[in-house]
C-alpha cells in the first residue's frame, strides 16, 4: 500500500496537503482507482515513461528516461497501474498553490493535463533528490526542497473564493459581496485553479461527503450535509466521479479522508 503522508515541515502546510515516494526496490506493485479531488497532483518518474488508454494509466520502466506530470484534473476515475517498479515522488497541492512552488510550469498546466513537462532544470533537481546520496532520510529531503521552492503565498482572492465556496455561497451571491462580475470569478478561479467555481464545488461536496462517511454517517444524513438537493442527486453525482453506486464504493475503498483509492 501506498503510504501517504502529510507534510512535517511547518512551512508547507498551507501549500501541501501531502505527498508519497515509492522505491525502485519494492517488490508489490499498486494497481488502482484514483478519483477527482480538487489537488494539483505532481509526479516525477526517474526511469519510467507512461502509456494512457481509455483512463487508464500504465506505468513502466524506461531506463535513463524521466517524467514529469501535473494534473490539475480528471472528471473520471483514473485507473493506475504499475507493470515495472520506478522511483517516484508524488505530490498533493492545495488549490492555488502550483504558481507558488512551480511558477516555471503554471503557464500551460492550469488549462491542460501535461504527462510530460518539457523543464529539464526541474526534472533535475527532483532526479537529485530521487538519487538520495548517502542514505538521507528521503521524506525529510522531499520536504526540504519544497520548503526552498516557496516562491509565495497562495493568491489571497483565491483564497477567498475557495472559502466562499466551500460555505456554499452561490456564485452570485459571491459576485455581489465582492462587487465583482461572474465571469470575471469565473476566469479568475479557472486560471488560478485549473477548474471552474461549479466544478470545484461538486468535487469538494463529494470529497466532504467521503471525510464524513469515515464517522459512520447514513447516505441520507450525508446527501444533506453536503448540499445534494436529495439521494437521487447525490447517488448521480457520486457515480459520475466514481463510477460506483455510494454503498458499494465505501466498501471497497482504502486510505484516509484527504486521499481515497480502490485497491484492485
Amino acid at each position: 500500500m501506498i503510504e501517504f503522508r502529510s507534510p512535517q515541515n511547518e512551512k508547507l502546510l498551507n501549500y501541501i496537503e501531502g505527498y508519497y515516494y515509492l522505491s525502485a526496490k519494492d517488490e508489490k506493485l499498486p494497481h488502482y482507482l484514483t478519483f477527482p479531488n480538487n489537488y494539483t497532483i505532481v509526479t516525477f518518474i526517474k526511469n519510467g515513461s507512461v502509456q494512457i488508454k481509455d483512463e487508464i494509466i500504465h506505468i513502466t520502466k524506461s531506463e535513463g528516461n524521466s517524467l514529469l506530470s501535473v494534473i490539475t484534473q480528471y472528471k473520471r476515475p483514473l485507473e493506475i497501474r504499475y507493470l515495472d517498479p520506478v522511483e517516484e515522488i508524488t505530490l498533493y497541492l492545495k488549490p492555488g498553490a502550483l504558481a507558488c512552488l512551480f511558477p516555471e510550469v503554471i503557464k500551460n498546466s492550469q488549462t491542460k493535463t501535461i504527462f510530460d513537462c518539457d523543464n529539464h532544470l526541474l526534472k533535475k533537481e527532483f532526479n537529485k533528490i530521487s538519487d538520495n546520496q548517502g542514505g538521507k532520510d528521503i521524506n525529510i529531503e522531499i520536504e526540504k526542497f519544497l520548503a526552498n521552492r516557496i516562491c509565495s503565498e497562495i493568491d489571497r482572492l483565491l483564497v477567498d473564493l475557495i472559502k466562499r465556496l466551500n460555505s456554499n455561497q452561490t456564485i452570485s451571491e459571491i459576485s455581489f459581496e465582492l462587487n465583482l462580475s461572474r465571469q470575471y470569478i469565473s476566469n479568475y478561479f479557472k486560471d488560478g485553479i485549473g477548474k471552474s467555481p461549479t466544478e470545484f464545488r461538486t468535487i469538494s461536496r463529494f470529497r466532504n461527503a467521503i471525510k464524513s462517511h469515515v464517522v459512520d454517517e447514513t447516505l441520507t444524513k450525508l446527501t444533506y450535509e453536503n448540499s445534494f438537493f436529495d439521494q437521487a442527486h447525490f447517488n448521480k453525482y457520486f457515480k459520475l466521479l466514481t463510477s460506483y453506486k455510494p454503498k458499494d464504493f465505501f466498501k471497497q475503498t482504502q486510505g484516509n479522508n484527504k486521499v481515497v483509492w480502490l485497491i484492485i
